[in-house]
C-alpha cells in the first residue's frame, strides 16, 4: 500500500515525539529533573494526536 505525504509526515512527527517523551521520563527518573514529567506528559498527548491524525488519513486513503 502506497502512503500519502500526510500520513508519512505524521509518522515521523510521531516518532520524534515519543522519543522526546521518553528522554524526559529519563531526565525526569534517571536525572532527577522532575518538572520534565509534565513535559513527558504533553510530548506523550502529542505524539498521540500525530498517529490518530495518521490513522484517519490512512483510513481516508483506503476509502478512496
Amino acid at each position: 500500500m502506497k502512503h500519502t505525504l500526510f500520513y508519512i509526515n505524521d509518522m515521523i512527527w510521531t516518532f520524534i515525539f515519543e522519543w522526546l517523551a521518553f528522554a524526559c521520563l529519563y531526565g525526569a527518573i534517571a536525572k532527577g529533573a522532575w518538572w520534565h514529567i509534565g513535559t513527558a506528559a504533553i510530548c506523550a498527548m502529542v505524539a498521540g494526536a500525530h498517529l490518530k491524525d495518521a490513522i484517519s488519513n490512512e483510513e481516508e486513503e483506503d476509502l478512496e
